[in-house]
């Protein structure tokens, strides 16, 4: 019996040690303090992206989107970034991963979300189009 209460106590610990991850796609940023800095972010984004435009793309015609999830710490450093759904382009998958390095590191977590939160995941599709210009829904 001790031995069983000891371990589900280290099971507790464990999970309790885990980080809080938030999970935001376009769509689901609905509280005000989540919108707001998912705004930010898109913003510095599509920024550094439109600066940095991929050469290759506007020589081959070539234009996409790219779907990525951006994990932000609460210090606004970058956790991970996974691509989810290719443009089918590798050269336009690197740039959107870059667009979103180079814009790092982005505003520390507000006191809400530091409350609620340890690790921002953003979902967010980034296009690159024929106006040389990085936006994204």
């Amino acid at each position: 019996y001790e031995l069983w209460d000891g371990v589900v106590g280290w099971e507790r610990g464990i999970r309790d040690r885990r980080p809080r991850v938030r999970r935001l796609t376009s769509v689901s940023a609905k509280a005000h303090y989540e919108a707001a800095y998912i705004e930010a972010f898109r913003r510095k984004v599509e920024t550094t992206g439109t600066r940095h435009f991929p050469r290759r793309a506007l020589d081959n015609n070539t234009f996409g989107g790219v779907r990525l999830m951006v994990a932000l710490r609460r210090d606004g450093g970058i956790d991970e970034i996974k691509v989810l759904q290719s443009s089918g382009h590798q050269f336009l998958d690197q740039a959107a991963v870059q667009s979103v390095c180079l814009a790092a590191p982005f505003e520390p977590f507000t006191q809400e979300m530091r409350e609620r939160m340890d690790v921002l995941e953003i979902i967010r599709t980034w296009k690159f189009d024929a106006t040389r210009r990085v936006s994204s829904k």
